[in-house]
């Protein structure tokens, strides 16, 4: 995908918008709308969110759900499990889990919790790294009061790749810098892709600005000042997420 954009760049088309739509809009759409899905994947009804390395495996074919059970590729289970273990010492001695632990060790640590108990539901015979998970020691994360930034931290991800991608293809961010109004900037595009899936009551066009803006930030929000300190290594997810988006088969309303 990042190829069409520098051939692009580097020839006459003019429409950079229908461009962007057709290499970046529609695979978003359809990701976001197997997100939503798998956010409500055997939960009973409630929401559980995920992280960009979560997408990954996801869209890599590495974890895959039948309908029943969750089926992992070898060596994912220990990996799955790994990547819980910061939620799982602090259940295991009854930290505070939801005070102290971040969003994405948090959001780790319930994947694993999440697929050990769907599976040992049915009497699938868990890894040995996934047993623990299942036990009532991993207790449930309790949420504060107040919006829950977990959702948006994929969700962010894509929103700012895909609007680093509209910006390369000469679109401007925001509305107020667009060259003329007859055409669309790149948060609009962005959170038309959100809406398109469902998902604009949740991600919105202000949503967006602020995914962007978040990596310029030379205030003093901790939060925006870490997510700078991070750009390189969310940078290069975006040449991942070229390819990721591109995997996913399409959507079919279900």
């Amino acid at each position: 995908m990042s190829s069409e954009i520098d051939d692009a760049n580097s020839s006459s088309r003019q429409d950079p918008v229908g461009l962007w739509q057709e290499i970046v809009g529609d695979p978003l759409i359809n990701a976001l709308k197997w997100i939503d899905l798998w956010r409500k994947e055997a939960t009973g009804g409630r929401t559980r969110e995920l992280t960009y390395q979560e997408f990954c495996f996801r869209a890599n074919g590495h974890l895959t759900f039948d309908g029943k059970v969750y089926r992992l590729t070898e060596g994912l289970a220990e990996v799955i499990a790994q990547m819980g273990s910061e939620g799982l010492i602090r259940a295991d001695s009854k930290t505070a889990l939801a005070k102290n632990l971040v969003p994405v060790p948090a959001l780790h640590y319930e994947l694993a919790r999440h697929i050990a108990r769907t599976n040992r539901a049915v009497g699938l015979e868990l890894p040995k790294s996934l047993r623990v998970y299942a036990d009532d020691t991993a207790q449930d994360l309790q949420r504060g009061k107040g919006g829950d930034q977990e959702k948006r931290i994929l969700f962010r991800h894509l929103a700012w790749w895909a609007t680093d991608r509209a910006v390369k293809l000469g679109l401007k961010v925001d509305r107020s810098r667009a060259s003329n109004e007859a055409t669309q900037c790149a948060a609009q595009l962005v959170a038309d892709a959100f809406f398109a899936a469902s998902l604009g009551n949740e991600f919105t066009y202000n949503s967006v600005i602020a995914a962007w803006e978040a990596h310029r930030h030379t205030g003093s929000d901790q939060r925006k000042l870490k997510i700078k300190i991070h750009n390189a290594a969310y940078q290069r997810h975006f040449f991942e997420l070229d390819e990721l988006v591109g995997k996913l088969s399409l959507f079919e309303t279900r």
